[in-house]
């Protein structure tokens, strides 16, 4: 009885300790010496090494390390810096989600993933003087005792000044410098200029990066584009409501009950004050009345669709989305981009669209098969990784890789560990690569697993 007592404690600790050290994380890019602090031991860092709750990694002189976590998030850590995983959480099947993560000091760079997609509220970074909360975003940061740099390069952070109420949200493109020891009435945010970060930059860039840890700001150019996009829409709808008031004049001489608009068309209509005495008596009825609209229906929904700068911006990328990548945009952005997709725009095809579980049967690709890609747009060669297909009709994944040709925005896929297949292509299309479309033609070296035809994927 003793015995069997001893054998369940022993047990209860040995699950105990793998639920405490379940590996959370990965090294995949490291150049020069660090250390991880792992329960008062110090482990020295490999490549490859796996990252646990509650470690510390501490850099040396000359040293840049990569960590890629579960959901995606990827941290990048320059020379003489110390990060700390406080608590980190990734369970997609009960929906549970967190991570705070400790930057004491040093130089780091943080690409949000899953966690930060699904629940941002849970996703917390902390430096000595404040407390980042974020929102979709890439996040740069510059700490050393005396001051601490932190840049949005994409998306948004919220700031939290520790022992204050002073708090502020900053913008992709503004970043904020805190002194810790200073007493602030408010957050300065500044605009950021490409000599802020370059010498951030050449501490966490990594030749081999995961992700190439660079930064293309055009935050200025983007907006720019965005207002003349907006200033032009207007210019034609004003002009496109002036015609159409033309071609009202004429049958407003022979109709007393046709309605115009009074806020819209009485603007356009006020340079012809030499119309007859019939139009300026029907001008005057018009401006009594509040609910008189324009009776062109073309007008209406030519108009009520670009009352919202964001519905109209959506719209233009939506009109953009089958057009190729420009070139221009290929090489200028230079961070990570994530693409997931399915088969199912395609139709079966015996010989270009089908799948094989067994060896003679080919059959339609099931909708719940996915392909999905990392793309490191920043990387000279191999930028695609961690290429998968996978269906929920077998537990086996097919594996590839592959390289961009930024020249005429295209790529290549190619097989990569237990599966083989031919090297097929595909093509980026939207402003900015929202969208890419290809072919693959791979089998399995274990089973009788292949598929192959043409996809869609979306960058996420």
């Amino acid at each position: 009885m003793k015995a069997l007592r001893i054998k369940i404690i022993l047990l209860s600790i040995l699950l105990l300790s793998t639920t405490l050290f379940a590996n959370i994380a990965k090294i995949v890019a490291f150049k020069g010496n660090a250390i991880i602090i792992r329960e008062n031991k110090t482990i020295n860092i490999k490549s490859n090494s796996f990252i646990f709750k509650n470690d510390t990694i501490i850099t040396k002189n000359h040293t840049k390390i990569q960590i890629l976590f579960k959901d995606e998030t990827i941290v990048s850590i320059g020379k003489n810096s110390s990060f700390k995983v406080a608590d980190y959480l990734f369970d997609d099947k009960n929906n549970k989600y967190k991570a705070e993560f400790n930057m004491l000091q040093g130089a780091f760079r943080t690409i949000t993933g899953k966690i930060g997609k699904y629940a941002p509220n849970k996703f917390n970074l902390k430096t000595k003087s404040a407390s980042i909360g974020i929102r979709g975003t890439q996040i740069i940061m510059n700490l050393t005792p005396t001051l601490e740099e932190i840049f949005c390069t994409e998306g948004k952070i919220f700031i939290q000044k520790f022992d204050s109420d002073i708090s502020s949200i900053v913008n992709a493109g503004e970043f904020v410098s805190i002194k810790p020891d200073e007493y602030l009435e408010k957050i300065i945010i500044k605009k950021i200029r490409n000599k802020d970060i370059e010498e951030i930059n050449k501490k966490i860039i990594i030749k081999k990066n995961f992700a190439t840890d660079n930064i293309s700001l055009n935050v200025k150019e983007e907006e720019t584009i965005k207002n003349n996009k907006i200033k032009k829409t207007s210019n034609n709808i004003r002009n496109k409501t002036a015609d159409k008031v033309k071609d009202k004049d004429d049958e407003l001489k022979q109709k007393d009950d046709i309605k115009i608009d009074e806020k819209n068309s009485i603007e356009d209509t006020k340079h012809f004050n030499d119309k007859n005495d019939d139009i300026k008596q029907k001008d005057d009825e018009l401006k009594q009345k509040d609910d008189i609209q324009i009776d062109e229906k073309n007008t209406i929904e030519d108009s009520k669709h670009f009352n919202d700068k964001d519905d109209y911006l959506k719209q233009q990328d939506n009109i953009q989305i089958d057009e190729i990548t420009p070139k221009s945009y290929l090489e200028e952005f230079k961070s990570l981009g994530r693409y997931k997709g399915s088969f199912n725009n395609y139709s079966y095809d015996s010989k270009n669209q089908y799948i094989k579980f067994t060896k003679d049967e080919k059959i339609k690709i099931p909708e719940d098969t996915s392909i999905s890609m990392d793309i490191d747009f920043g990387a000279i060669q191999n930028q695609i990784l961690n290429g998968k297909i996978e269906t929920n009709s077998t537990s086996e994944i097919l594996t590839f890789d592959g390289d961009i040709n930024k020249g005429d925005s295209s790529f290549n896929i190619k097989a990569t560990g237990s599966t083989n297949g031919s090297i097929t292509n595909g093509s980026f299309y939207g402003s900015k690569a929202n969208k890419i479309k290809g072919n693959i033609d791979l089998k399995s070296n274990n089973t009788d697993l292949e598929i192959k035809g043409n996809f869609d994927a979306n960058k996420q």
